[in-house]
């Protein structure tokens, strides 16, 4: 895993993500706003999360990209701010396992991130929540569930404008919901195998209220004879990645929401008294329409 850093001005916002891949060399990549980049090398080893960003090491998230996704437009009410000073966008790139840079005719060859930003101050500014888990998979099962769900505890109603969901290679469905006033609304649905694009669903009207609980499975079938732990580098992940509006003076627990829940410990099953019979289903017809023209 190998980071690294662009400087960038005070207030500005990002408005464009466009992935620019050398087949074969990355697995996901994910870019993040510091203070400081942990070190001054031009590229470092950031295996370690405390070595993403310098001083405090406190990092904000703004994208996360893989399996081969296009490029991601805001809609134009919206933008990921960096900030209201001088600051640094640090890329974190996590190569697949066993994976050596090859070089031709003496330059290596590279992956990356083309970000577009704006200076002028958009409607709402962009948070995002990361659903995820911990703890591991067992050996030899197919369809094993993992969830995890959080409340929505913040005073304000925030707009959804899109989500993307990532695992590994054993995950076979991932979907998100919304339970409110006791019944369940579908926010996400997909195959963990297609193209990671990010789904925007701006134009559906949809918002968290504050009460709401976002809850998120997902189904995995692991047919070595090994637990399989859940970890950002060589393990397993469960992740839904949802992005919503904030008002610019929104504080900054509203910008970031992490929710993550252990493997072994919680189950969806255990909180509601009944779970959405389709909450392990990837093939909504209408969501691989939207992926036909991304696959592999």
């Amino acid at each position: 895993m190998a980071c690294t850093a662009m400087p960038v001005v005070a207030d500005q916002f990002v408005v464009e993500f466009q992935a620019i891949v050398n087949p074969g060399a990355v697995h996901h990549m994910s870019i993040h706003a510091c203070d400081a980049p942990h070190s001054s090398e031009v590229v470092w080893d950031c295996v370690n999360p405390s070595s993403v960003c310098g001083g405090s090491g406190k990092r904000q998230a703004l994208f996360e990209w893989g399996r081969n996704a296009p490029t991601w437009t805001l809609p134009d009410y919206a933008g990921i701010p960096t900030g209201n000073r001088p600051r640094y966008l640090v890329l974190q790139v996590h190569t697949p396992e066993g994976f050596q840079p090859a070089s031709i005719e003496g330059q290596y060859t590279f992956s990356g991130i083309e970000v577009t930003m704006r200076d002028s101050q958009p409607a709402y500014e962009v948070g995002m929540a990361v659903y995820g888990n911990t703890g591991y998979i067992p050996p030899l099962v197919e369809g094993y569930t993992t969830d995890s769900a959080c409340v929505w505890n913040h005073n304000i109603t925030a707009p959804l404008i899109a989500y993307s969901i990532h695992t590994h290679e054993l995950g076979k469905a991932v979907t998100a919901w919304i339970f409110r006033d006791e019944r369940w609304i579908e926010l996400a649905r997909a195959d963990p195998s297609y193209p990671e694009i990010i789904m925007d669903i701006s134009h559906k009207g949809m918002h968290l209220i504050p009460g709401d609980i976002v809850a998120v499975r997902c189904t995995f079938n692991n047919l070595q004879e090994r637990k399989v732990y859940f970890s950002s580098e060589h393990g397993e992940m469960c992740n839904v990645y949802l992005h919503y509006g904030v008002p610019p003076d929104a504080s900054a627990d509203k910008r970031m929401v992490l929710c993550s829940a252990s493997a072994q410990e919680f189950r969806l099953e255990d909180h509601f008294n009944e779970i959405p019979n389709k909450a392990s289903d990837p093939t909504e017809t209408q969501t691989k329409l939207l992926l036909q023209n991304f696959i592999t």
